[in-house]
């Protein structure tokens, strides 16, 4: 996901600049350049608009694919606490066993320890 930020970040700029390129330099490119599609103010008015949508298309675009990430990461997040669950649950169990392996065992009685301090 950082390789398509990066590059909508660069598209960004770059229709940044270029609406700032239009905003700054609207009557020359009216009045003074030759160009076929700003002829009038109609034109660049046609022009911004299109300008815009393309804007309005990467913006979407963008916001579709981060919101797609942050779906597939809180899925990850979510198998990864339910094993840690799981884990939990097997060593709280473990040590249940433990403890009554502990507590069942039998403890020496006196006989028994008779019998070993005289042997």
């Amino acid at each position: 996901m950082t390789k398509f930020k990066r590059i909508f970040y660069l598209a960004y700029v770059l229709y940044f600049c270029f609406g700032g390129f239009i905003a700054y330099y609207y009557e020359d490119l009216v009045l003074r350049w030759d160009w076929d599609f700003i002829d009038t103010w109609a034109g660049l008015l046609r022009f911004v608009l299109k300008l815009s949508a393309f804007g309005l298309i990467l913006f979407v675009t963008e916001i579709i694919i981060e919101n797609i990430q942050i779906f597939s990461l809180r899925n990850k997040i979510k198998s990864l606490e339910n094993d840690v669950i799981d884990l939990k649950g097997k060593l709280y169990d473990k040590s249940v066993i433990e403890d009554n392996d502990i507590e069942n065992q039998d403890e020496p009685t006196i006989e028994d320890k008779e019998e070993q301090h005289l042997e």
